[in-house]
């Protein structure tokens, strides 16, 4: 395979001198005397991207070292060689933390410089072999718990790889259950903090005098209950991820104190005199358009700008076409083999009512909606009858059928509907409010009142 090489130097003869280096390696090269230069041929789409950045450190303007992060920045994931100084090793060392970079001592050698270049490209060539061989495991998605094939979650899950090395923050919007967290797990799983804890807090389910004390701990007596000394969750997440989610719900006076965490890079828990050093990835998450948020006055442009470095958008279940079937399948999958039933199937009519549903809450939605098909169905082929509860026509049909003198109450129904998802669960509570979307106190309130004398059940 013939390797393009871009070599960036302080002037073309210095690009050829390299250039003429690199090609008894068997790769072209195309010199350039400046990053602006650089940057706009691999900006420019018509051209095809090369293999290898070899770039001086010493460049007029900007420098070898911020044209690598650049790269960085733009996820071009091209593996780079520094040409520095020998008294410029460490602090350029200390510069730059790019996963796929070396560095190589000037005056430089052809002999050096195969070998790094060797090094390099074969350390970039595992690497995309492991990922295809991720793929493959994975039934073409390297994503072992994200379903779906559309060409509109291929696109983000794409990006979704290509930043997940990356420590900027990200930015994860879309609906209410398109599946924000498991994106923002993904991301973790992904990236060279996956050894690390992933710590995760719903902003919107905190109150706000406790969200202080929450994310950035507090000492001993510092308010009234403070009883012990307690880590915040940037703590927690040391080394890791922290996750949060319904971010617009964050009070203006806490995205204040979030900023300053997130510029300083440290955190200030209540009562204490010193702040604390912390090392996180910061992904966030929200239902909102937050440029929305901002021009109401709701949330700080500021803070907008500091977490939207990386944006990433999920894409609504309407948009995802078949996708509905694939994850169709794959909840009943998860059905049977957590009740240790015999696998469940969709018939074609059941295909087709699926997708000619908009599904507005999206996969939570999907998934409770064949956990109760598959709960109440008589078959293990699921019909476009065994859906018919989605829509009015079948709420209608279903008080007729079993009264029609007497149709039954909107509590009668959710009672019913409730004790068979709690019967479904074997008396779990937790996982039933979990399908349910409601919380365990919730659910027990729901309960039908001698159900609720048994109290048969399990809260884990």
């Amino acid at each position: 395979m013939t390797h393009k090489v871009y070599i960036v130097a302080q002037n073309i003869a210095e690009a050829r001198s390299i250039g003429g280096m690199v090609m008894p390696f068997g790769a072209t090269y195309q010199g350039f005397n400046s990053a602006a230069s650089c940057i706009a041929a691999l900006n420019d789409s018509k051209l095809s991207k090369p293999s290898l950045l070899i770039v001086d450190e010493k460049l007029t303007g900007l420098g070898g070292v911020e044209l690598v992060k650049l790269c960085e920045m733009g996820h071009l994931n091209i593996p780079s060689l520094i040409l520095v100084d020998n008294d410029r090793f460490e602090q350029a060392l200390d510069a730059v933390s790019v996963a796929h970079a070396d560095f190589v001592i000037k005056p430089v050698t052809e002999k050096r410089l195969h070998r790094s270049m060797r090094e390099i490209l074969e350390k970039t060539s595992l690497s995309t072999e492991v990922r295809r061989l991720k793929c493959q495991l994975n039934e073409g998605v390297a994503f072992p718990n994200i379903v779906g094939r559309s060409k509109s979650i291929l696109s983000l899950l794409s990006l979704v790889e290509r930043c997940a090395h990356s420590d900027m923050t990200v930015l994860i919007q879309g609906e209410s259950g398109v599946g924000k967290e498991v994106i923002a797990q993904s991301l973790h799983q992904l990236s060279p903090r996956c050894k690390g804890p992933m710590v995760s807090i719903n902003c919107g389910a905190i109150p706000e005098n406790l969200m202080e004390s929450e994310l950035f701990g507090h000492k001993k007596g510092s308010f009234t209950g403070a009883v012990q000394e307690k880590e915040g969750q940037f703590q927690t997440a040391e080394g890791g991820t922290l996750f949060l989610d319904e971010i617009s719900e964050l009070s203006l006076t806490m995205q204040v104190k979030l900023l300053r965490a997130l510029q300083e890079g440290e955190v200030m828990p209540v009562g204490a005199t010193s702040p604390v050093k912390v090392n996180v990835r910061l992904v966030t998450a929200t239902n909102k358009h937050l440029a929305t948020c901002v021009a109401e006055g709701t949330f700080r442009e500021d803070l907008f700008y500091r977490l939207n470095v990386l944006p990433l958008d999920v894409p609504p279940l309407r948009n995802r076409g078949t996708d509905v079937i694939l994850l169709a399948q794959h909840f009943l999958k998860k059905y049977a083999l957590k009740n240790q039933t015999e696998n469940f199937s969709l018939s074609e009519s059941a295909k087709q009512f699926l997708l000619s549903l908009d599904w507005p809450g999206n996969v939570r939605q999907l998934e409770n909606a064949v956990y109760r098909a598959a709960v109440l169905s008589d078959s293990q082929v699921l019909s476009k009858g065994d859906f018919q509860f989605m829509t009015n026509e079948g709420i209608a049909a279903a008080m007729t059928a079993q009264n029609s003198t007497q149709w039954p109450t909107l509590e009668d129904m959710e009672q019913q509907y409730v004790g068979k998802v709690v019967a479904l669960c074997d008396g779990n509570l937790s996982e039933a409010a979990r399908i349910l979307g409601i919380s365990r106190s919730t659910l027990y309130r729901k309960l039908p009142e001698h159900e609720q004398i048994k109290k048969p059940y399990i809260v884990s």
